[in-house]
């Protein structure tokens, strides 16, 4: 039975620095991170460094446009066909990210929902483009709300898909639940990384500061001048809305040190809030070994003891 490696844990806990530690041992990374895929969003993802990716193979990372439109079932089958490469190399799958909802669809596997219906497909795009999406998505606030609240108004994929289940079988999406098991065909080692609340807090607003400092705002305004914008999937990333829903002045090619500030502050507020929202789901996960964030140590040899154990 193929082993896995699952590390968990907030934003800014210490992934990274855990996974750093593993140069030595025969492991290979699977982002579970839904904006890190995205080419030219380095510093707001805080992608890893370009010398760990050197030492520890890393996949689905920089491989897609920020306009290009990636679905939770996109990720388990690609993280499915990494995990057979990787392991066709005779080397361990380690999955960290902080994507909750790509972590608990790949440990549970995905709802049964149809497969799209062409007929049906083409007459809800006719009917969006018609009337637009944002109405559509308050009409779907209507029927099937739980999916609604998880989808940005203008997500013209997930809109739609979401009305093709509905129109198809007479059921909403969010009636169609994962399963309530984790995956019995690996053999899965989760790890849940946690830090005082106080000190993540601390560590947040200074990585956000720190990301300030590289040229974030650069980065965006690089994006932009790309013809990226908020209705683009990867725009729409803690740290990226941000400085798209400041807009510039005509005669400003870049935000003014006072908007700066200011967007910073609301990098953090949103960041800290996600951070929350993360530990208490992947505090609902059963089966998890929680560890110190900075017990690098202790992380590392029970790695090493899961790989190795007879």
């Amino acid at each position: 039975m193929k082993r896995i490696v699952c590390l968990i844990g907030p934003t800014a806990v210490g992934k990274t620095a855990a996974v750093a530690s593993l140069s030595d041992i025969p492991v290979e990374i699977i982002s579970a991170d839904s904006m890190q895929m995205y080419r030219g969003m380095d510093i707001g993802t805080a992608k890893p460094p370009k010398s760990i990716q050197r030492e520890i193979p890393h996949h689905l990372i920089d491989c897609l446009d920020p306009s290009v439109y990636y679905s939770v079932g996109n990720f388990v089958h690609d993280c499915e066909q990494c995990i057979e490469d990787i392991t066709t190399r005779g080397h361990i799958p380690l999955l960290t990210g902080g994507t909750p909802f790509y972590i608990k669809h790949f440990l549970y596997g995905l709802p049964k929902t149809p497969p799209a219906c062409k007929s049906i497909r083409k007459y809800i795009r006719k009917k969006v483009h018609e009337q637009g999406v944002s109405k559509y998505w308050e009409k779907l606030k209507q029927i099937d709300p739980k999916t609604a609240d998880k989808i940005h108004p203008n997500d013209l994929y997930r809109i739609t898909r979401a009305w093709e289940v509905y129109l198809e079988t007479g059921r909403t999406l969010s009636s169609f639940q994962i399963p309530s098991c984790i995956r019995k065909d690996y053999k899965i080692l989760l790890i849940g990384l946690f830090l005082e609340r106080s000190v993540l807090k601390q560590r947040l607003k200074e990585r956000v500061q720190k990301m300030q400092e590289q040229g974030l705002d650069k980065e965006v305004h690089n994006l932009l001048d790309k013809g990226r914008n908020l209705s683009d999937p990867g725009m729409r990333a803690i740290g990226y809305r941000e400085f798209c829903l400041t807009p510039l002045k005509q005669e400003e090619r870049y935000w003014t040190t006072d908007q700066i500030e200011s967007i910073v502050t609301s990098i953090f507020r949103n960041s800290w809030h996600y951070a929350k929202k993360q530990m208490a789901f992947f505090r609902s996960f059963p089966q998890v070994l929680w560890v110190h964030a900075e017990s690098i140590k202790e992380i590392k040899n029970i790695i090493k003891g899961f790989i190795w154990e007879s």
